[in-house]
């Protein structure tokens, strides 16, 4: 299959998006997965459906409150995102087929977009993607802590609140051990057979300095950065049981006067996806003249076939051409992965 023109293909395929944009939210809906963005907050709504002949059927916030959120700490002081602020503060609009949110304050300025695309072997779209982009307004350094909140519920009948990778079942609160390879979890009515998938290992993405699941209110009225009580039932007395949510959580980000700070999430109704830009990467490596390579997953390769691509990086260095960008994604993966490896080993 020629994999670029698929996606070519399907860029202009697509999907059949219709957007709403009126005084409360945002919206990007299609044929099986529809966004609901809230214009003044920038916390959002996800719904999908197995075929057009169904209703829409929330995949997160079953109260549809707006309860997947953001939130973000200034040198440890928590800051009012998303609350109202002036319009040149604030604004949420479509373009390109995309919705982009912003909100600033004087220190700070928090870029969101957010897309629906499709993955390999799919004709419509399937998959969220947020772009979080973090602008510092000083002439300063300064560090963030933040987190993406995901509040689920469809395992939350069954008690099979969220599934790791290998089946992994969770059912208490808790909290992944990092660095490792853990690439994705999912939250599945298994009755109605729908679901996600939030993935951390694909391309343009970092890795996040903790992952971990609690009660939704217990970390939402928490006023400092969460610590997570193993074993704790995802109760929050006296009015909320049984309602388990994910966290995704940044530490001492260092955002520096003048610089992007780019983070990258994906949601995906599909339990395995590929998408346009981890082609980009695999013709990348081809490039580097190592064939078995074609179709890689860095965190499956182990440390020598690592050495072996750094070691073809550097060759590529020497050449007089730049370099372009998407050499430069796929070169920092490789060299994060490598770094990675070398920590767990010296543990």
């Amino acid at each position: 299959m020629k994999k670029n023109k698929f996606f070519l293909i399907f860029f202009f395929l697509y999907i059949f998006i219709e957007f709403n944009l009126h005084s409360q939210q945002t919206k990007l809906i299609g044929n099986f997965i529809k966004l609901v963005v809230d214009n003044q907050s920038g916390s959002f709504l996800l719904y999908g459906r197995n075929s057009v002949k169904d209703e829409w059927l929330p995949l997160l916030d079953k109260g549809q409150q707006y309860s997947t959120y953001f939130r973000f700490y200034l040198n440890k002081i928590k800051i009012p995102f998303g609350t109202k602020v002036s319009s040149k503060r604030s604004d949420i609009d479509i373009i390109d087929d995309k919705i982009n949110y912003f909100w600033s304050n004087n220190k700070i300025k928090i870029e969101i977009e957010y897309q629906l695309v499709p993955t390999e072997n799919s004709q419509y779209a399937d998959t969220l993607i947020i772009d979080l982009n973090l602008i510092n307004l000083t002439k300063k350094m300064f560090p963030v802590n933040y987190l993406l909140c995901f509040d689920t519920y469809l395992g939350e009948a069954t008690k099979q609140h969220f599934i790791l990778p290998v089946n992994v079942v969770v059912i208490s609160e808790c909290k992944v051990d990092l660095p490792c390879e853990f690439t994705n979890f999912q939250s599945i009515d298994r009755e109605r057979n729908i679901g996600i998938t939030v993935f951390f290992d694909k391309t343009q993405q970092v890795a996040p300095d903790n992952i971990y699941f609690a009660n939704w209110k217990k970390v939402y009225n928490s006023k400092k950065i969460y610590k997570v009580n193993k074993g704790a039932r995802f109760d929050f007395l006296p009015g909320s049981i049984n309602d388990s949510a994910a966290f995704i959580e940044y530490l001492d980000q260092r955002v520096y006067p003048d610089k992007n700070n780019k983070y990258r999430f994906i949601v995906s109704m599909k339990n395995k996806i590929k998408l346009e830009e981890d082609y980009k990467g695999e013709e990348i490596i081809k490039s580097l003249g190592l064939k078995k390579f074609q179709n890689i997953d860095y965190d499956k390769l182990n440390l020598d076939d690592l050495l072996e691509l750094l070691d073809k990086i550097n060759a590529r260095l020497k050449d007089p051409d730049p370099l372009k960008e998407d050499e430069v994604e796929v070169y920092d993966k490789i060299l994060s992965e490598i770094r990675k490896r070398r920590e767990e080993k010296s543990k």
